[in-house]
């Protein structure tokens, strides 16, 4: 059964803080009202990161999610989402850490919500973009862009150590 307007507004009340509660503030009031007018949001789609969590044990992580330091930018494929490989990216500094381990990212990011009959393209929010190039200037020391795709470690040395910038 679709949510009604009312149970929707209450539901968005109760979420006091988290990625969700972020979205629905970043809404403009139009948005949301088209949101809670269509009655399709038990099938809108979530656009998200998902990093994998590795074994944290013998690397010496803190968290099993990768370090800032292991990536200078990340890129999100929409393409389960939007049916059209569309990336979006973003430099890995300027993303928000968990709270008690500020050198790792966070697992999950939340983009943005794709609800039926309201939406028809993602909102992109800062720091993100779909611009790579915008996203590659703000970057301090990247690597040049013909090692980008090597990595000329032997086994054993793939470990990333803490504060180490590959």
């Amino acid at each position: 059964m679709d949510p009604s307007p009312e149970a929707l507004k209450q539901w968005f009340r109760r979420k006091q803080s988290g990625e969700i509660k972020e979205w629905w503030d970043r809404l403009s009031p139009k948005r949301r009202e088209r949101i809670l007018n269509a009655r399709t949001f038990n099938q809108a789609r979530i656009l998200e990161t998902h990093f994998v969590a590795g074994k944290g044990g013998r690397t010496g992580r803190l968290i099993n999610t990768p370090r800032k330091s292991e990536f200078h930018i990340v890129a999100l494929d929409l393409f389960l989402r939007t049916g059209r490989h569309e990336f979006i990216y973003a430099a890995t500094a300027e993303l928000p850490s968990p709270p008690q381990y500020p050198k790792h990212l966070k697992q999950n990011y939340l983009i943005d919500i794709l609800v039926p009959e309201v939406d028809e393209e993602p909102t992109i929010p800062p720091p993100r973009s779909c611009n790579f190039h915008a996203v590659f200037q703000k970057l301090r020391n990247p690597g040049s862009k013909e090692e980008m795709q090597v990595d000329r470690r032997r086994p054993g040395e793939r470990e990333g150590k803490e504060g180490e910038t590959l």
